[in-house]
């Protein structure tokens, strides 16, 4: 039986409220895992897991779930309680190949999915946040309405209605800032507005204006739920539970599942962390201090060279003074050790990805209902495309 929006909210933010400790921590920060004592069985069953286990659970959310799940919360029905149902398939003409030059399959994959969910009502589109405008593009070729593309970065609505003009579609590019206090001029006149991963508070900012406006029509994937100006979450619903107060920090998490980069680039991700890993230990040690030191952003280049040219890098950032020989082979093995203990620690903090993003989201439907809206939530394509597969449709109630 599926929940109600109201209860599913409820039991999502009761779930993540009496697991805490499992998700509210650093795990680069710990030596070992600081839950063991609470949850003794979840503690045996994740130190049994090696490299390639991690590595196969963190590509399987759902494999991942059905097995740390019970050990965290016995009576938690995990499967009712994060299923969302996909959309059903419609079927469009293929748009030609050349449409999708310069974009990536899975990011061309993620565009015509969303494309698939929008109405063919050919009345005027906005589309919010628009970047160079794909997914714009593509419903002006399907025949879905006369585009207007919002954009910030003039550089990308020159780019954008290059592409326009050369495809023969209606799309009109205007450079704006979905953020100024007057953006709401930008939805006037039009039959609805898409916005396809539109980040914090640039999706915030076109809930407010869709709420105020009674638009008619609204398809919202929303991303990136950290990036807001305010330094905690500030709810959108009068149902969210005032007991949850989430940090930036915290929004984070919702949005830490990725799609695999490839080899190299899961090889290179790997590596920089052991690094960070062992250089860790190695400054825990020359400063006589148990607390981890977080270093900056490195060069890839850097990644690919020694680990004793790392160190040195990094020490010259914070400041520290290095042994003239730095045991290599030593600092790597103390970082593999860390690297798989992170990822064990990992596995359980992201158990709790998708609860805190389904949550997220349901915040921003009900603050639509209450609005007087008929809201549906559905996921728009398989998370291997892309794990930011939710996607509210939203029109006033008649």
């Amino acid at each position: 039986m599926s929940l109600s929006p109201v209860v599913r909210l409820q039991q999502l933010a009761a779930l993540l409220l009496a697991h805490q400790p499992l998700w509210r921590f650093h795990p680069f920060h710990c030596q070992q895992l600081p839950w063991a004592e609470t949850y003794p069985a979840l503690a045996e069953l994740v130190t049994r897991l090696d490299e390639s286990d991690c590595e196969r659970l963190e590509r399987d959310p759902d494999q991942l779930t059905a097995l740390l799940g019970p050990l965290v919360d016995t009576d938690c029905d995990w499967l009712t309680l994060l299923a969302v149902a996909g959309l059903e398939k419609t079927v469009a003409p293929s748009p030609p190949a050349w449409l999708a030059n310069g974009i990536g399959g899975r990011k061309w994959g993620q565009i015509s999915a969303f494309a698939a969910a929008v109405d063919n009502h050919q009345q005027p589109l906005l589309e919010w946040c628009a970047g160079k405008g794909h997914l714009g593009r593509l419903l002006a070729w399907q025949g879905k309405g006369p585009v207007q593309s919002l954009e910030w970065q003039p550089q990308l609505c020159a780019q954008g209605q290059q592409l326009a003009v050369a495809a023969e579609v209606a799309q009109q590019f205007v450079c704006g800032d979905v953020l100024a206090a007057d953006s709401d001029g930008h939805l006037a006149g039009v039959g609805g507005v898409v916005a396809l991963h539109a980040c914090g508070d640039l999706h915030g900012r076109l809930l407010q204006h869709a709420v105020n406006q009674r638009l008619p029509e609204l398809w919202l994937a929303p991303c990136c739920y950290h990036l807001t100006a305010a330094s905690h979450y500030q709810p959108f619903s009068d149902y969210w539970p005032s007991a949850l107060r989430l940090s930036r920090d915290e929004l984070q998490l919702a949005v830490q599942e990725s799609a695999t980069g490839g080899a190299r680039i899961d090889r290179l991700r790997w590596r920089e962390r052991q690094f960070r890993l062992a250089f860790d230990a190695l400054q825990r040690q020359l400063r006589g201090v148990d607390a981890y030191l977080a270093v900056p952003s490195v060069a890839k280049s850097l990644i690919s060279g020694s680990f004793a040219d790392f160190a040195r890098w990094a020490a010259e950032r914070k400041g520290l003074t290095l042994p003239t020989v730095v045991d290599d082979c030593h600092w790597l093995a103390e970082g593999e050790r860390r690297l798989l203990l992170v990822a064990r620690l990992e596995l359980v903090r992201h158990l709790f990805r998708r609860p805190l993003e389904l949550l997220l989201v349901l915040d921003r439907l009900l603050y639509l209902q209450q609005a007087g809206y008929q809201v549906s939530l559905n996921t728009f394509c398989q998370r291997q495309l892309s794990p930011r597969n939710l996607l509210l449709h939203a029109r006033p109630s008649t």
